[in-house]
């Protein structure tokens, strides 16, 4: 029979400070308990939208979260302490988009014919129509068959 790993969790972590489990730091097995960084916790838990709770995680845990450091349960004491009572807050990861975004071919070609970042073409394209697309790609010589497709496809064209 083999025995379940234990796995430090933040939101396992941040869910016993906001219900105030005060044996929650207890339950880390010890070979896990190094890997429980304060810093972090504090952040996360300032991430609230309650003034109450921030003023109160601000005047009772941030000015010795430095100082106790070597100290882990007692900061996690002093942080259970700073959430008020009718705390109740669910924590969640929010995922940031991806970030392997192409850009697009009309982006591509009023950058390169302007002479311009990326950023600033988006918002030159909306401005502009097909033809002169067309025109600016033959003067880049982007005019080949291939590319001309893709353009007329991401220009919602019908093909020839």
């Amino acid at each position: 029979m083999s025995i379940p790993s234990y796995e430090l969790n933040i939101f396992n972590v941040l869910r016993s400070i906001s219900t105030k489990q005060l044996d929650g730091y207890k339950n880390i097995p010890d070979n896990i308990k190094n890997k429980f960084v304060t810093v972090v916790v504090s952040r996360w838990l300032s991430g609230t939208n309650d003034p109450y709770a921030l003023v109160k995680l601000n005047e009772t845990v941030l000015p010795y979260i430095f100082s106790l450091y070597q100290y882990p349960e007692l900061l996690y004491f002093l942080m259970v302490s700073s959430i008020p009572e009718r705390h109740n807050k669910k924590f969640f990861w929010v995922k940031r988009g991806s970030t392997n975004k192409s850009v697009n071919i009309r982006v591509e070609i009023v950058s390169s014919f302007y002479k311009i970042s990326t950023k600033q073409a988006k918002t030159y394209v909306s401005l502009l129509n097909f033809d002169d697309f067309v025109e600016m790609a033959k003067y880049l010589g982007m005019d080949d068959k291939e590319y001309m497709n893709k353009l007329k496809n991401e220009c919602n064209l019908k093909r020839e």
